[in-house]
């Protein structure tokens, strides 16, 4: 069942991915500008992009809730598979608690999705 739940996510998260690019490609969320005065603090704070259009703040707020649920359900997978660690917490009752690594339960939290040539790469 979670498994479902698990790939369903996935897909909406595929969806809104597309869509985050989308608007990366069309100017609706842009890189900050790091000369800008009100944006050098953002940048300081470790924000990168900015929504710049009504359009790019809704793609984006869609694809950090897709991207929320996507993690969600490769944890609850995870936990029907008997792992009791928690990649955010500092360790667990077996140690430091590391990051997952299987292919399509989740990697290490992000907070935009990775750049087209990490993807490339193969980084992920």
């Amino acid at each position: 069942m979670n498994t479902d739940v698990l790939q369903q996510a996935r897909a909406k998260y595929d969806r809104a991915t597309a869509a985050y690019w989308q608007q990366r490609d069309s100017g609706g969320i842009t890189a900050l500008d790091p000369l800008d005065p009100d944006e050098s603090d953002e940048i300081a704070a470790g924000a990168k992009f900015k929504a710049r259009t009504p359009v790019g703040v809704t793609v984006l707020g869609v694809w950090q809730r897709c991207k929320a649920e996507l993690d969600a359900a490769a944890a609850n997978v995870r936990r029907d598979r008997g792992d009791k660690s928690c990649p955010t917490c500092a360790k667990d009752e077996r140690g430091p608690a590391l990051p997952a690594r299987e292919p399509g339960l989740g990697v290490a939290d992000r907070r935009l999705p990775v750049e087209r040539d990490e993807e490339a790469e193969g980084l992920l």
